[in-house]
């Protein structure tokens, strides 16, 4: 039995002396790894979940941050910070954040919304909350696709607890783990 080590320097021998060969098996080379690489790419891509795949092609979106509370923002928690941490991450990731008459002109009109409810336990100094980072966008039904709504196609949630005093903080990560997932999705639906 021969060794895989003995076939191949074999095989370089007969190619040394032919440098024709050599130049056609660096070419072959090239080309096949340049296949496989293709056919991973669209295979991963045919492997993208239903929530990844509507990400596909969406390139601004309108931000739109809800449920704050008198209460939260009594805890030091305020809505411009976290628009604008979520327009920086997203910006930082290439997708531009317009303003909502923008965002109405867009195809599928897409708005990545964040909800954020919290709540502080009674007698205690301790807040209770939810967030919820989704993307909405225009679509139809399949049953009849003149029938349009707005729906969310994508989102993640998280739920958590914190101190009063750590609440800005706790829900500023928050919001900035579940953007990253978005983030994250938004890449491998369109890769560069």
């Amino acid at each position: 039995m021969k060794c895989l080590d003995c076939e191949w320097g074999v095989f370089n021998k007969l190619l040394e002396g032919n440098v024709m060969a050599t130049k056609k098996f660096r070419i072959f080379s090239a080309v096949f790894a340049t296949c496989l690489a293709g056919i991973w790419a669209v295979r991963s891509f045919a492997q993208l979940t239903d929530r990844q795949l509507s990400l596909n092609e969406i390139n601004s979106v309108y931000v739109f941050i809800q449920g704050f509370t008198e209460e939260m923002e009594k805890a030091g928690l305020q809505k411009k910070p976290i628009q604008d941490y979520v327009e920086a991450k997203l910006k930082g990731a290439g997708i531009k954040s317009v303003s909502e008459e923008e965002g109405n002109a867009l195809s599928g009109r897409p708005v990545l919304y964040v909800n954020i409810s919290a709540r502080k336990r009674e007698n205690r100094a301790v807040f209770v909350y939810h967030i919820d980072v989704g993307l909405l966008q225009e679509t139809s039904l399949i049953r009849d696709p003149s029938i349009h709504c707005m729906s969310t196609t994508w989102n993640r949630g998280s739920l958590g607890h914190c101190s009063s005093k750590s609440l800005a903080k706790s829900i500023r990560e928050t919001v900035g783990y579940l953007t990253d997932k978005f983030v994250n999705d938004h890449k491998t639906a369109n890769p560069e």
